[in-house]
């Protein structure tokens, strides 16, 4: 809902420009699926892996609908490039970034409130930090996840008394 009201804030009520900016999102995606695929595996697969997305009808059709999941998948594969780009050059600048998008993710669709958790024994296990630079770089994926959840989530404890990511009492 706030990615809609701020595009009819500056263009008015027309869900059209919307569907527009939803394409647009889309095919970014396709580029982000390219780029991810391309780093983790070789060229060759990062093509292959966007032209599957390209074609998808789903993915095509997904986009003339006001949900979230286009907005969603696509700061969601941001996070995962960050990600990515952050184990190869070591800045802390990244992790703090994919933590701000994992916040903004899990406002928009809550089932990714584990990702943090998950990106973190993913660190740990795998990479080829110091343990002092995989401390830093885990406190601060979590911290700055839970620094743009905790808005969200203290709004839920005042209008419907539990402190949660939804608003449904029975489904978070």
């Amino acid at each position: 809902p706030f990615f809609l009201s701020i595009i009819y804030f500056i263009v008015g009520f027309k869900p059209w420009i919307v569907i527009l900016i939803q394409i647009i999102l889309n095919s970014y995606c396709v580029f982000l699926i390219y780029k991810i695929t391309s780093k983790a595996f070789n060229e060759t697969a990062g093509l292959f892996a966007a032209f599957i997305i390209a074609i998808d009808p789903h993915q095509i059709l997904i986009c003339h609908f006001l949900y979230p999941d286009i907005l969603f998948s696509t700061l969601f594969l941001l996070t995962i490039y960050f990600y990515i780009l952050g184990l190869e050059n070591k800045k802390s600048s990244y992790f703090i970034l994919v933590g701000c998008l994992i916040g903004i993710n899990i406002i928009i669709k809550p089932v990714l409130q584990y990702l943090p958790f998950a990106l973190i024994i993913f660190l740990l296990i795998w990479c080829k930090f110091s343990w002092k630079e995989k401390a830093v770089k885990s406190i601060l994926i979590l911290f700055f996840s839970v620094i743009f959840t905790l808005p969200w989530m203290y709004r839920n404890y005042n209008k419907f008394n539990h402190f949660s990511m939804s608003s449904i009492s029975g489904l978070s």
